[in-house]
């Protein structure tokens, strides 16, 4: 880990904790339990969602706390982890990202301030293949219930948002029943937070980012399949009107997912064949005669098929 992003730990308005969902992260979890704290958080709870290499050995031979269960996924270890949480506040730290303390502490000081915010993020460093970085464009003006749903993706990565454990506690609580994706996990939870309270983003760096290291990238099809059911399933109990992709629609993101990805290791050939297959389903989700499933258009009085 570079050490730009150890930070001194400097005197806290307020206590917060690291939750950490961890499987098979033997590789990269010190460094993320190492910035957290460095960051000053309180508590730091590692969660083994049923890893198979010696992630839950690693922490008891440091002496960090870690619970074990059968593999679950991402979402449900970050709630076991909360549910021990003391802290006031909680970060939900991938084991593969570092907390920037700087950032950190931005959040802590308007969350604290802040009553009716239920999240409050900083900026994100992408930390990118071959030793590069890039600081990640934000990709909302304005974050909420309704804009979430619309735009249909996560707006920043978890470990990027300090969360009152209130409004987290809260956001579990509510009437709309959960769906719980093996995918797109951090989207359902970021939706449900927006119900009840304000998400809002600063311009402090909080949190380098694995770009291209998670399974939304080892299995993109099935990451957006996901997130389009977490959004359909939002907008019908919500009644919020959103166009949900076709299957034509999700194989060109998921190809230029893969694109992408290809280009930052170096695979140029590679995320050139990406590339122009996206470019092709694109088009043919535009038309809508691909002959594969076309868009719906979801909301509080049901669906609708629809042309896209």
């Amino acid at each position: 880990m570079s050490d730009d992003y150890l930070e001194p730990t400097t005197q806290l308005s307020a206590e917060f904790a690291v939750v950490i969902p961890a499987f098979n992260a033997e590789a990269t979890l010190m460094a993320s339990i190492e910035s957290a704290h460095s960051a000053g958080a309180s508590e730091v709870i590692v969660v083994d969602d049923g890893s198979t290499d010696s992630t839950a050995a690693l922490c008891r031979a440091h002496d960090i706390r870690v619970l074990t269960q059968p593999n679950a996924g991402a979402y449900l270890a970050r709630r076991r982890g909360a549910e021990l949480v003391t802290a006031p506040y909680i970060v939900f730290l991938d084991a593969d990202d570092l907390l920037v303390a700087s950032g950190v502490h931005e959040s802590l000081r308007i969350l604290s301030a802040q009553a009716d915010c239920a999240v409050v993020a900083g900026r994100v460093m992408a930390s990118l293949p071959r030793g590069r970085s890039r600081l990640n464009n934000q990709s909302y003006s304005e974050i909420n219930t309704r804009t979430l749903l619309t735009q249909g993706y996560g707006p920043f990565p978890p470990g990027a948002a300090l969360v009152r454990r209130a409004d987290y506690e809260a956001a579990i609580a509510l009437d709309v029943p959960e769906i719980v994706e093996r995918y797109a996990d951090d989207y359902e939870m970021f939706i449900r937070l927006s119900v009840v309270g304000r998400i809002v983003q600063h311009n402090t760096v909080s949190l380098v980012y694995s770009m291209y290291a998670g399974k939304s990238i080892g299995s993109p099809e099935k990451s957006l399949l996901c997130k389009e059911s977490i959004r359909g399933h939002y907008a019908r109990h919500l009644g919020i009107n959103v166009r949900l992709m076709n299957a034509s629609a999700v194989a060109a993101a998921a190809n230029a997912r893969m694109g992408r990805a290809s280009f930052a290791q170096g695979l140029y050939w590679r995320g050139c064949t990406k590339v122009v297959v996206a470019a092709c389903y694109k088009v043919l989700s535009r038309l809508g005669n691909s002959g594969l499933k076309q868009s719906t258009i979801v909301s509080g009085a049901g669906t609708s098929e629809a042309r896209g």
